[in-house]
C-alpha cells in the first residue's frame, strides 16, 4: 500500500533541495554569469527576433558589478532539470553537493528557457501554434 501523503512529502523535500540550492552562493555566481553569458548571445540576436525589445533590455539590466544577490537563482533552482540533478546529490551532510552536481550546460539552459517570461515577453497562442 502507497502513502497517500508520499507525493506531498517528495514536493516539500524538492523545494527544500530547490531552497538549498537558490541560496548557495557558489549557485548564486554561477547562475549571474549564465545570465551575462546569454544576454551577450541576446544582445546580439537580430532585431526581428520575436520579443527583441523585451528580451534585450532583460539583457542591459543585468549588467551590473555584483554577484551578491540571490538575483534569479531562486527561478533557475526550480527548472525542472536543475531541481533533478541538484536532488540527485543533496545529502544534508553535504548540501553544496547539490549545485555541484547541476553542470554549466544544465544551468544555461535553464537560463535561456526562463528568458522570455522573464523578460515579460509572451508568444501569441497563434504563434505557439504555428511553431
Amino acid at each position: 500500500m502507497t502513502d497517500p501523503r508520499s507525493p506531498r512529502i517528495e514536493a516539500l523535500v524538492s523545494l527544500i533541495i530547490e531552497h538549498a540550492l537558490a541560496t548557495d552562493t557558489t549557485f548564486r555566481a554561477r547562475v549571474h554569469l549564465a545570465f551575462l553569458h546569454v544576454a551577450k548571445e541576446v544582445a546580439t540576436e537580430p532585431a526581428d527576433t520575436p520579443g527583441h525589445p523585451l528580451r534585450v533590455s532583460l539583457a542591459r539590466s543585468l549588467y551590473a558589478p555584483t554577484l551578491t544577490s540571490d538575483g534569479f537563482a531562486p527561478a533557475v533552482a526550480t527548472c525542472p532539470d536543475v531541481s533533478a540533478a541538484a536532488a540527485a546529490a543533496y545529502t544534508t551532510e553535504d548540501p553544496a553537493a547539490a549545485q555541484a552536481a547541476v553542470s554549466d550546460d544544465v544551468v544555461l539552459d535553464a537560463v535561456r528557457t526562463l528568458w522570455n517570461s522573464l523578460c515579460g515577453y509572451a508568444e501569441s497562442p497563434s504563434a505557439q501554434a504555428a511553431g
